[in-house]
This record gives C-alpha cells, structure tokens and sequence, in this order.
C-alpha cells in the first residue's frame, strides 16, 4: 500500500511541476501579445525551458509503465510430454514372442510425439520456480488431456487408444482394451488424477509460500515443443512458414494481461524467434485450484534446440535454455513484485 501512496504521490509531483512551468510561461504570452519589449525573446526562453522539462517529465513518467503490467511472485512449470519412460508393468508379457518387436513399434511411433528436453529446456535452479514433471510416456497417459478431450476422437486422449494397433494379436487374449474396465487403463487413469492434484498443490503452495497473499501471484507455465514436422498430431506447414516460438493462452479467468502476453512475445522475437500467438497451437494448461492463477503457454519448434533424426541436442539448446531463464527473470522482476503486491492487478 505504501508503494501505491508512493507512485500516486510522484505522479502528482509531475502534474504540479507541468502545471507550475506553464504558469510561469504566462506572463511572458501575456507580455508578447501586449508588444512589451523583450517579450518574444522570453517567450522563446520559456517555451524551451518547458519543452526541456516536459521530456523530463515524460522520462519519469515512463518509470511508471510496469505497473500496468502484472508481474508475479511465483512460477509453477508443467511439463507433461518431456518422458519417454513406459514402464514394465505395460509392456506385453514376458513369455509373447513378440515382445521385442512391440516394445520397438511403440517406441519409434512415439518418438515424434514426446517434448525431448523440455524438463531440462524449461527447469532452472530458483526457489520461486516449480516445476511439475510426469514421469510417464504421453502415449501411455496424456496428463495435458482433458475430459471428452476433442482428440479423443482420434484415440490420443488421457489413455492413448490410438498405441493399441502395436499390440501383438497374442495379448488381446488376456486384456480388455475398454477404457472403463481394463485395469490397466484404471491405474492410468489414477495417475492421471494424481497429477492434476500434485498441479492444483503447487499452485497452492506457490500461491501462499510467500509474506503476503494477492490474487493471481502465480503464474501457471505450459512447457512444450513440437515437431518441424508432421506427426499424427499437428501438421506444422512448410518450414519456411512455420514459428519458432508459440505463445498460447486461455481466453477465461486464467488470461494473463495483454500487456504481459507482448512481453513474452517481444522478449523471444528480441532474439530473432518467429513467434505465433494461440498458433499453430492455443490455449494453456488449467486445473481446478482454489486460488486463482494466470496460465500461459510456451511451444518450442523442436528444430530450435535439437536434431529431430538423431534426438542430439544442437547447440541452440543452450542458448534458448538461457533466454528462457531470462524470460522467467522479467516475470519475476522485482521492480514491480515483492512489496508491490497491489500492481498485480
């Protein structure tokens, strides 16, 4: 409240510090339009004096511009896509000749799909940032998925349907592949649960781990990347044609502020980052929490940082993973966080 008092306080010092140099600037019109002598010349003096200090004052004034924009306390990171692990639990049975065989046609149809990196691209060491990371393969359990999700349709929903046509014929004997009664699919389906509650926990915890509490402290990440080419998923276009960079967001109570959204967009096109807004992909990660949060979301074009062939990191990797940290250190400033819990807005 103090900071508040403080901006309004300094604001007004400029009006009065306007208001006094046009009085000032008064009397000499009054003077030149009288025909006194030496009327224009100070006239001319004042008129330059005021110009002088308006500049001035329009340089202060600008100090006050991050206030318009929210800046926040907190980052919770979502990564869902980043693992490749499929545990032993959910391979076919030891004694199917055709395990091997399985276990290397699911592997290579879900090479294209998962975010490589994105935990190590995204993560960084700061206490005010958390990263929430699942530790199973997308093409076992989407955690990004929601409820009737529209790709559900396309059997790449929270259970991925769609990785059954690589199960040896002599495995169907022995499961039921409906979502509701295998037991398989049952324990995905808690794992699914556990996550959304281990996400809405950390936006908690970020929410009050903190020596004051205000609305929206926190800012939800979704962390991804996606492929310079076509997948079952996304057809990116043409290379030349495609992003770099893109920013998604939710046009509800999550929405960041316009201001904060040309933050993040000038921040990566600072660096010479194509960058797409809600494309080629929209929307951000939301979970049910009771404390309220912003929610934005960042897809990396994965030519940026890595070789789609041969899964290597390429040298770009290090230099988008600092631009990202340097990313986190403007939503995190402290010029309009800490004390200045109000300007949140």
């Amino acid at each position: 409240m103090h900071d508040l008092v403080a901006y309004i306080g300094f604001l007004l010092y400029l009006c009065s510090e306007i208001v006094g140099n046009v009085r000032l600037l008064l009397p000499t019109l009054k003077n030149d339009a009288n025909g006194m002598r030496g009327g224009s010349y100070a006239t001319w003096h004042m008129t330059l004096l005021l110009s002088y200090k308006a500049v001035v004052c329009i340089r202060k004034l600008c100090l006050l511009i991050p206030i318009f924009i929210t800046m926040y306390h907190s980052i919770v990171l979502n990564i869902p896509h980043a693992s490749d692990n499929i545990p032993e639990e959910f391979m076919p049975p030891p004694f199917s000749r055709s395990q091997s065989e399985y276990q290397h046609r699911y592997q290579l149809a879900s090479k294209p799909l998962i975010d490589w990196y994105t935990d190590e691209l995204f993560s960084v060491e700061d206490k005010r940032i958390t990263p929430v990371v699942a530790d199973l393969c997308r093409t076992l359990c989407d955690v990004e998925r929601m409820v009737n999700d529209p790709l559900e349709a396309k059997g790449y929903g929270i259970v991925c349907r769609k990785m059954i046509q690589f199960v040896p014929f002599s495995y169907l004997h022995y499961v039921d592949y409906n979502p509701l009664h295998y037991s398989r699919n049952k324990l995905l389906l808690h794992y699914y649960l556990e996550y959304q509650q281990r996400l809405a926990r950390s936006l908690v915890d970020a929410s009050f781990d903190v020596s004051y509490y205000h609305p929206n402290s926190v800012l939800l990440i979704d962390c991804h990347s996606f492929s310079s080419m076509p997948t079952a998923l996304c057809d990116p276009g043409p290379q030349e044609e495609q992003v770099d960079i893109c920013i998604g967001y939710n046009d509800d109570a999550t929405l960041p502020s316009a201001g904060m959204i040309d933050l993040v967009v000038s921040h990566f096109e600072g660096f010479g980052y194509k960058v797409g807004r809600n494309t080629p992909f929209s929307h951000s990660k939301t979970v049910e929490c009771p404390v309220p949060y912003h929610s934005l979301m960042i897809e990396v074009n994965k030519r940026c940082y890595m070789n789609e062939q041969t899964l290597e990191k390429t040298e770009g990797f290090a230099r988008l993973r600092y631009e990202i940290e340097g990313l986190y250190s403007i939503l995190l400033s402290t010029q309009c966080s800490g004390e200045a819990a109000w300007c949140r807005g």
